[in-house]
C-alpha cells in the first residue's frame, strides 16, 4: 500500500525543492517514489487545459498585477465543482500507483480552506485524506529571497486559513527556512510515527 504524502505552502516556501530532496533520499534507500502535481495548469480535462492556455496567453493575464497569493480566495460553487472533478480525476491516477511513496505537490486543501459553511461541509466529504500532510511554513524574508513577492498580511492569512482546516484534516507544520536535510529528517520522523 502506497504512502500518500501531500506538501502544501505558499509560493516560495520550497515545496518543489523539498519534494525533490525527499524523493531523492527515499529512492536512495531503495523505495519507489512517484510525484504528482495537484495544482492548477496541469489539467487532465482537455477543455480546462484549452481555456487555461488561452487565459495564460491573454493580454488580460499579462497586464494583471497581483501577488501570487491573491489567487487564493472564496470561490463559487461552480468553481469548486470543476476543481474537484479535475483533482479527483488526478487522484484516481494516484490510487492506481504502486509506488512505495506518493508525494503530492499541492492538494485539495489549498482551495477548500477558503470555502465556508455548507460549501466547505459538502466538499470536505469528497476530499481524500493523505497518510500525512506537511505544510511548509516560512517567513516573508525567506520568500522574497527566493524571488517571490508577497505581503505579510496575505502570508499570515494563507497559513491561518490552512490551520482552520487542521481540526478535520490533520497537518504537520514545518519551518521551511531550515536546510532540506533537516526538513527531510522531520518528514521521515513523522512518517515513521505512523507505522
Amino acid at each position: 500500500m502506497s504512502k500518500k504524502i501531500a506538501f502544501l505552502g505558499s509560493h516560495g516556501s520550497g515545496k518543489t525543492s523539498t519534494i525533490n530532496f525527499v524523493r531523492s533520499k527515499l529512492e536512495s534507500q531503495g523505495n519507489s517514489v512517484e510525484v504528482f502535481t495537484m495544482g492548477w495548469k496541469q489539467f487532465q480535462n482537455p477543455i480546462l487545459n484549452f481555456f487555461s492556455r488561452l487565459y495564460l496567453k491573454s493580454n488580460y493575464k499579462k497586464q494583471k498585477k497581483e501577488e501570487r497569493l491573491d489567487r487564493f480566495k472564496e470561490r463559487s460553487w461552480f468553481f469548486y465543482l470543476i476543481y474537484y472533478i479535475e483533482l479527483l480525476t488526478r487522484y484516481a491516477d494516484i490510487k492506481r500507483s504502486e509506488a512505495d511513496f506518493i508525494l503530492m505537490d499541492r492538494y485539495f486543501y489549498e482551495e477548500l480552506m477558503f470555502s465556508s459553511g455548507l460549501k466547505r461541509r459538502i466538499f470536505a466529504k469528497f476530499t481524500p485524506v493523505p497518510n500525512k500532510t506537511f505544510v511548509l511554513e516560512t517567513n516573508i524574508e525567506t520568500i522574497k529571497s527566493r524571488g517571490h513577492q508577497a505581503s505579510q498580511d496575505k502570508l499570515v492569512m494563507f497559513y491561518n486559513k490552512l490551520k482552520s482546516l487542521n481540526k478535520d484534516f490533520p497537518m504537520v507544520f514545518i519551518d521551511s527556512s531550515k536546510t532540506y536535510e533537516k526538513i527531510y529528517k522531520e518528514v521521515l520522523a513523522q512518517i515513521k510515527n505512523d507505522n
